[in-house]
């Protein structure tokens, strides 16, 4: 009887200090990029799901793999968006989170940085010019430009889709 309660307070004190399993981590991956406005909000929400990102982080794959993609959850508040994985991941879906994170994003910007504030003030001259091209062709959809049909609409898109993989998004907060 006196060797079972010794086996019995050694397999708890055994329990009591083992570490967590190492094949799931319980805490949320989470991460908070700065976009700045809506028009960017949604350039960046589409190139998440962008074949070319996939097959950047994950080389002869169109898409990201579906485990972590319906993990990999969105939320946005105003120009900012973040990043978290849902659930329990894996070490492997960790490191793509955190592969993801370093591929869509920028490092924080030291105040005043004038590289930042150029980048602001160009994107604010291109909204200008959109806004004003789109004035002229009275709301731009199928409007003929040069003797070409365009929509002013998918123009505007392109162009936020190309800038933003040009001048990612500011990270605010790390993943965890």
């Amino acid at each position: 009887m006196r060797s079972f309660a010794f086996l019995c307070a050694a397999l708890a004190a055994t329990v009591a200090t083992a570490a967590p399993a190492p094949f799931v981590e319980s805490s949320v991956a989470e991460a908070t990029l700065e976009t700045g406005n809506q028009l960017r909000t949604e350039a960046f929400l589409r190139w998440l799901t962008a074949a070319d990102l996939a097959a950047q982080l994950t080389p002869g794959k169109a898409a990201l793999p579906a485990s972590f993609a319906s993990k990999l959850k969105t939320s946005v508040q105003g120009g900012r968006v973040t990043l978290r994985i849902e659930g329990s991941a894996r070490p492997d879906e960790r490191a793509l989170f955190k592969a993801l994170l370093a591929k869509v994003s920028a490092h924080p910007a030291a105040a005043g940085d004038a590289r930042h504030v150029a980048m602001q003030q160009e994107m604010n001259a291109e909204g200008v010019m959109i806004n004003r091209k789109m004035i002229l062709l009275g709301g731009g959809r199928g409007r003929r430009w040069g003797g070409e049909m365009i929509d002013m609409e998918q123009y505007q898109r392109q162009m936020f889709d190309q800038e933003i993989r040009g001048n990612p998004p500011r990270l605010v907060t790390k993943a965890r």
